[in-house]
């Protein structure tokens, strides 16, 4: 009696839970909180559902089905009896085993993933360097831009179910399709007018740095051009190229260092003590790895310029825009200037001090300026404020030491700031990219007695 009575309220609910899930997948209940159906597995639920008799079949036939009957988790866009009807398919015989395993393959993703989470995002599915992406239009969850989600976040013991109005066809999204899709508008359009697109559409494996369109409209801004001149300039597909890499470079596999571009140019990359990866002190990269067909993408929140200039040229410039005329001319006056120039001269990284920081320095010495410094002291004065090798502020280390042009001193960097030998970094003087090297404001002329 009690087992019969136990097995009829078992069946009960299950015939509930049936009502329930059809409700759904006849749009009936679009918009409620889907019911509790974690005492299924992925295939149970889709084998208690009659909408989904085809499907269920084809993972009988398959071993598919049992793969979602076990502990691993799944997110399944499941298409309909009327998904599959509607291009031809009435039951399991109308398509080869092989061709099963291909299309179903595509519809599985691993991990149990929400329709929230899947919104702007490029899935790998289980078919091999095939993916979705998922975007929104007009409150509609939509998969590679076409197929409706009809039911969303039915969520089973080990995965998630979305219900598809139609059957997807497996499609390698490229990078352009990719970017496109994710709203890199303005960075797609470059890359259509320098033909780029091609490239990025075709064979080959590429890795591609994208600023956002907001990133672009700040840059806009700070240049004081608009979309139109940049997209007409006759540099930009220099511009464009030093985004764009060969071959599929992981963002775990960016070490801090130097990495070319497709037609030759140079980028540097830095992680800082959170781990933030950044390209050229400027950009850093907001979301990472994300899969096309033929590549990685990876989102900035800031465009960087490839830079053509000298460390000598910055230092000329800043010596005008940015207040820093007296250490140009003390380099100039000393001759050092000429060290910071030749072939296969640096990369170094000056610390450059600003003409507070040497007005001060003439006070405390009882000059006027740099010409009535002692020589060797002038000199060696200047040759502590410039380091060897390429550092951005985002490599800075606590207690890090950096060798100086003057022979046995060093200078120790301070993260919080940052600093190097306690003095500050001037705020908006900091990674000034150069071709052979990086430029730093700061605050106070360096002693090397004092380190």
């Amino acid at each position: 009696m009690y087992a019969g009575k136990a097995k009829f309220i078992s069946t009960l609910n299950g015939l509930f839970l049936f009502i329930v899930a059809l409700g759904f997948l006849l749009g009936c209940q679009e918009e409620s909180s889907p019911p509790d159906f974690k005492q299924f597995t992925i295939t149970e639920f889709i084998n208690q559902d009659p909408n989904f008799r085809i499907l269920s079949e084809v993972l009988d036939l398959t071993d598919l089905g049992e793969q979602l009957d076990g502990n691993e988790e799944f997110t399944f866009l499941a298409p309909t009896n009327k998904a599959f009807e509607a291009i031809g398919i009435e039951s399991v015989d109308d398509r080869s085993l092989k061709e099963w395993k291909r299309i179903i393959s595509y519809h599985l993703t691993e991990g149990t993933i929400s329709s929230e989470s899947l919104l702007e995002s490029v899935q790998e599915t289980l078919l091999p360097d095939f993916f979705w992406f998922v975007s929104e239009e007009d409150g509609q969850l939509l998969v590679n831009s076409e197929v409706k989600i009809l039911v969303k976040d039915i969520i089973t013991s080990n995965g998630a179910v979305h219900g598809l109005e139609q059957v997807l066809e497996p499609v390698n999204l490229n990078i352009l399709e990719v970017s496109e899709s994710l709203g890199f508008t303005t960075f797609v359009e470059g890359l259509r007018k320098t033909g780029f697109d091609g490239l990025l559409s075709g064979e080959g494996l590429y890795t591609v740095f994208i600023p956002s369109n907001d990133a672009f409209n700040a840059y806009f801004d700070e240049q004081g051009i608009t979309k139109e001149d940049w997209l007409s300039s006759t540099n930009l597909r220099a511009f464009m190229s030093q985004y764009i890499m060969q071959g599929m470079e992981n963002s775990a596999n960016l070490v801090p260092g130097a990495l070319e571009t497709i037609e030759g140019d140079m980028i540097y990359f830095s992680r800082d003590i959170s781990e933030g990866l950044w390209i050229n002190g400027q950009s850093t990269i907001v979301n990472r790895d994300i899969h096309a067909g033929n590549g990685l993408i990876n989102s900035l929140d800031r465009v960087y310029n490839k830079t053509n200039k000298s460390l000598v040229v910055l230092l000329s410039e800043s010596s005008t825009s940015a207040d820093y005329s007296e250490f140009e001319a003390a380099m100039i006056y000393s001759g050092l200037i000429n060290d910071l120039e030749g072939e296969g001269v640096g990369p170094f990284t000056i610390f450059a001090p600003n003409n507070a920081a040497f007005n001060s320095w003439y006070e405390d010495l009882g000059v006027s300026g740099y010409y009535q410094i002692e020589e060797d002291l002038l000199r060696t004065t200047l040759q502590y404020h410039v380091s060897m090798g390429r550092v951005f502020t985002q490599d800075f280390r606590e207690g890090d030491k950096l060798n100086t042009w003057l022979e046995g001193s060093e200078l120790t960097l301070g993260v919080d700031g940052p600093k190097v030998n306690q003095t500050a970094l001037v705020n908006d003087f900091m990674n000034k990219h150069a071709i052979n090297g990086v430029l730093h404001g700061v605050t106070n002329v360096l002693d090397p007695k004092e380190n």
